[in-house]
Parts: C-alpha cells; structure tokens; sequence
C-alpha cells in the first residue's frame, strides 16, 4: 500500500500550481518577440495571454468538482499531462493560430491543476499544521507570479520564446512521478450522484462572458454593444446559476457553502487583493519601462525583491495562523500592501531604484500575510469532501479579481493619460520660450512638440515604450548640421530637461491606477473583520472518503 508523507505531498501539490500560476505571467514579456518572429499584429498576439486566462477562469470550479468525484490524484495527473503536452505544442507552433489554440488548451490543465493541488494539500495536513501548509501552497503561488516575468525575460533573451513553453515537458514529468509515488487517492463519496450539467453549463457562460468583457473591454468600448451585451448575459446566466443551484439534489457549488460569513467574506477579500496584486504588479514593471526607462528583462529583475518577501512572510504567516487565527495577519497584510500601492502613486518619475525597492519589500511582506491566512480560512470551512469544489472557488474569486483588476486599472490610466501628455507638451514649449536658443530655433521646436499628436506619446506609453526627445536631431533636420551644431550643448541638455516633464506627467497618470489600486484593497479590511477571530480546525474528511490519511 501507498504510504504518503504530507510535506511530500505539499511539495509534489506546489509543483503543479507554480507550473500553473508561473504560465499566466511568463508569457507577457516575450509577447513582443512572439509579435515579430510569427508576423503577426498586436491585436492578434495578444489572444495567447487572452485564451489562457478565458479557459482557466471558466474551468476552475468544474474541474475542482469533478476531482472530487473522479478523485482528486487521477485529476491531478490528469492536468499536469495536459498542460505538459499542451505546452510543447505551444512552443512548436509555427503559426500564431496554433499557438493561441494549444495555449487554451494549455489552460485546462492548468485549472485541473490549481484547485485540485489545493484540496490534496488541505487534506493532507492536519488542523495545527494546514496553516504553515497552505502558506508555503500560497506562498508559492504569489512567486509564481512575480517571478514569471523575470524567468521569461531570461529564456526569451538568451534561449528563445519557445522555451517558456519547452520547460514545462520536463517539468511535467518530473510532477506526474511525483504525484505517482507519493500521492493517494481521494474523493467525495455524495459526488457520484452527478456532475450537475445544468448548473455547470450556466456558471460557465456567466464566467466566459464575464472574462471576456473585461478582457476586450478597453479595446472595444465599455458602453459598446458587444461588451454590454455580454456583461448583460454573464448577471442572467450568473442569476440561472443560483436558482438552478438551490432547486438540484446535488449541485456543483452548494449554496450553502456561502452563508457561511468566513467562506464568503475570504472569498470577497481574494477578489479585492487579485484586484490590487496582479494589476499593481502589472502597472509597476510598466512604470518601470515606460517612466524610468528599464529594459524589459531589467524592469522583471527589478521586482524580485517582492517574490523574496512573499516567499519567506508566506509560511510564517501561514505557522502564526494556527496559533492565533488569521484575522491579525490579514489586517497587517491589508495595511502593508494598500500603503505600497497607494505610496507607489506618488512615484514622480526617473527615481532612486531603492526608492522602489523599499515599496516592493512592503508589498511583498503583505501578500505574503495575505495569500496564506486567506487560503488557510476558505478551506477550512469547507467539508473534506467538497475541498475541490471549495478550491475551485476560492481560486475562481482570485482569478476574476486578477482580470478585473487589469481591466479597471487600464482604463483609469488611459482615461488619466490624456491630460497628463497634454500637460506635458504645454510645460516643454514653457522651457523651450524660455530658454537661451535662437528666436527661429524655438519657435520650430515649439511648433514641433504641440503639433506632434498626442496620441502618438499615449501610444507609446500604453505600449510600453518611454517617450524619447531629441532636440538636436529635430533642428539639425530642419535646419541643417550648421545651425544645429553650435547650439548642441543647449538642445541637448533642454532634451533631458523636456524628457523630464513627459516623465513626471506619465507617473502621474500610473499614480491614479496605483491609488484605484490601493482603495480596492484597503476596502478589503472590512472582509477581515468579518471572518472568525479563532484558529480554524479545518476540514475533515466525510465518512467513507478514501485516502485522507497521511504519514509523517
């Protein structure tokens, strides 16, 4: 017989979810190069992020239920094969069709993976040590993310773009024995009654069409037909949910789940966080590209004081909510994280890298305080049987707070950066009329910056590019090498003085997504209030569910 050691099954659980969590983010830094090397337009390119996260936000909560019926090892083994295929069909693609087909394909490996490695750990460890567990589990799933876009930038610059997707194979491999000779099988004994296809088919027309509007949102128009009309079908189907829900003898989310003020106040508080955290996360290797003028790979290399800090904060936390609950945790972790956000708004351009770092750090510690004592309290609530459905959720909440926070921190900023380039342009032709340059010298460069269109500076800026100015190559077009020469020392030091104030006119439109940001967040302090102030005993495993315990 199978003998499983629990810490072995944690670690052979988060080998699954960072391969997972570590492909929505890795891909996003070599997007450009994918762009150029398979011919392709931007519009087009960026269906490889927008397939995976449409699949793995509708699949969450089905494949969680169906591990518990079929068994939660079978499902899992089941995922890692998928997503390892899947993932080197997708750096082979020569196409950009297939790619953007083999990365949603990727994606329902990846939602078997998420939720059911979640219920194998939960169900491994018993109460006084879930906590320390599902911080390490959680832990672990925040480096994944933060880490994704330094390890991309690296494989893309020194191997190629195929290998961000090559590496799963074997990485793949090496999960599947793991979970082969460690793992034992488990199950929900009631969930042989059905897989509610009713109920399934309409939680998962309410999340696609929800994803799907918040992903082509901007680009469309938020007052467009289309996207109204699929924010219209997600509430109706979302409301047929609820009542086919509470009418089946045995439904995908049992309701009853949500009357539970912890479980549903958890839930609430990860959706607010995965607000703040992945569009925060986002919007700083932005700012950092745009503002400060980092490389792609430096701006991903400048972020890893944050994965360091949720990595070791994550586990501790973890440890410290089996002794005092995670009420505590949650509030510091709250505080510490809006204040990096809402501190970062502030940012005025062309900064101190330390000046960056220390907000990082803060962040960090905070997500660690939060990902670990919210994972630890949402499965604790739930009955051992249903700990992969109760995954399903929990990480479903996470997910649609990523995707609705990058869809509302984008459109703050495009609607913020308008102004900001036009403010910009007035404050350079100030500097330019004041300064010592010829009467026919400003009056061309003047012409120039207000004429240039202040779309063209919001589009590069939206797509991740700082804003150059070169003053002496303008005038010396214009009016040759011999009038431009004797003024270089002038143009070129009045260039750095105008970049200047482009710079600090964009931080301040980062600042007002950063601030949006941080208020979600912070708001999410009411959900810490709301959940039990003491320790959670966690879930037990039903009478008659196979392979709850464990050794070690």
């Amino acid at each position: 017989m199978l003998v499983q050691h629990k810490w072995l099954v944690l670690g052979a659980a988060v080998f699954g979810l960072f391969m997972a969590i570590l492909d929505s983010s890795i891909v996003n830094i070599a997007i450009p190069t994918i762009q150029r090397d398979l011919d392709t337009d931007i519009d087009t390119v960026t269906w490889v992020l927008n397939a995976y996260n449409l699949v793995f936000a509708v699949l969450l909560i089905p494949a969680g239920r169906l591990a518990d019926r079929l068994g939660r090892k079978r499902l899992f083994l089941v995922g890692i094969t998928i997503f390892s295929f899947c993932s080197l069909g997708a750096g082979l693609s020569g196409r950009i069709e297939m790619l953007i087909a083999w990365r949603g394909a990727q994606a329902i490996g990846a939602a078997i993976m998420v939720p059911v490695s979640l219920a194998i750990v939960t169900l491994a460890f018993p109460a006084h040590q879930r906590g320390l567990a599902l911080g390490i589990w959680g832990g672990m799933a925040g480096v994944a993310g933060a880490v994704g876009p330094t390890l991309g930038g690296l494989l893309t610059e020194y191997v190629g773009w195929e290998w961000i997707f090559f590496i799963n194979a074997p990485v793949g491999l090496a999960g599947v024995l793991a979970a082969l000779a460690i793992v034992r099988e488990s199950r929900d004994p009631e969930a042989r009654h059905g897989m509610d296809p009713v109920g399934t088919a309409m939680l998962s027309i309410s999340l696609f069409t929800l994803t799907f509007a918040l992903i082509r949102g901007q680009d469309v128009g938020w007052s467009s037909l289309l996207i109204t009309g699929l924010l219209a079908t997600s509430a109706v189907f979302g409301a047929l949910f609820v009542l086919v829900e509470r009418i089946v003898s045995y439904p995908i989310v049992d309701l009853r789940m949500l009357r539970d003020r912890t479980f549903a106040s958890a839930n609430v508080m990860i959706l607010l966080f995965g607000l703040g955290f992945f569009g925060g996360l986002f919007f700083l290797i932005q700012y950092l590209t745009v503002v400060e003028g980092y490389s792609a790979l430096r701006s991903a290399f400048a972020i890893t004081p944050f994965a360091g800090c949720t990595m070791i904060t994550g586990p501790l936390a973890g440890r410290i909510t089996d002794r005092i609950g995670p009420r505590p945790m949650l509030i510091v972790g709250v505080l510490f994280f809006g204040a990096a956000l809402f501190s970062s708004s502030y940012l005025t351009g062309e900064v101190p890298y330390p000046q960056i770092a220390w907000r990082l750090v803060l962040a960090g510690i905070g997500a660690g305080l939060i990902f670990a004592p919210l994972t630890s309290t949402v499965m604790g609530t739930v009955e051992g049987g249903r700990a992969g459905v109760g995954a399903g959720v929990f990480n479903t909440a996470r997910q649609v707070g990523f995707t609705l926070g990058l869809a509302v921190l984008v459109a703050v900023f495009v609607a913020a950066l308008p102004s900001r380039i036009t403010a910009a342009q007035e404050e350079a032709a100030t500097l330019v009329d004041q300064s010592s340059l010829p009467a026919p010298a400003k009056e061309g460069i003047i012409e120039g910056l207000l004429s240039t269109p202040a779309e063209e500076m919001e589009e590069a800026a939206r797509s991740g590019t700082k804003p150059t100015v070169d003053l002496y190559d303008r005038v010396k077009e214009t009016a040759g090498a011999e009038f431009a020469d004797p003024l270089k020392p002038t143009l070129d030091e009045l260039s750095q003085q105008i970049q200047a104030v482009f710079a600090k006119k964009t931080a301040s439109a980062f600042g007002r997504s950063f601030a949006v940001a941080a208020i979600f967040v912070w708001v999410g302090l009411l959900g810490a209030f709301l959940i039990r102030r003491a320790p959670l005993a966690g879930p037990r495993p039903p009478a008659g569910e196979t392979g709850a315990g464990v050794q070690g």
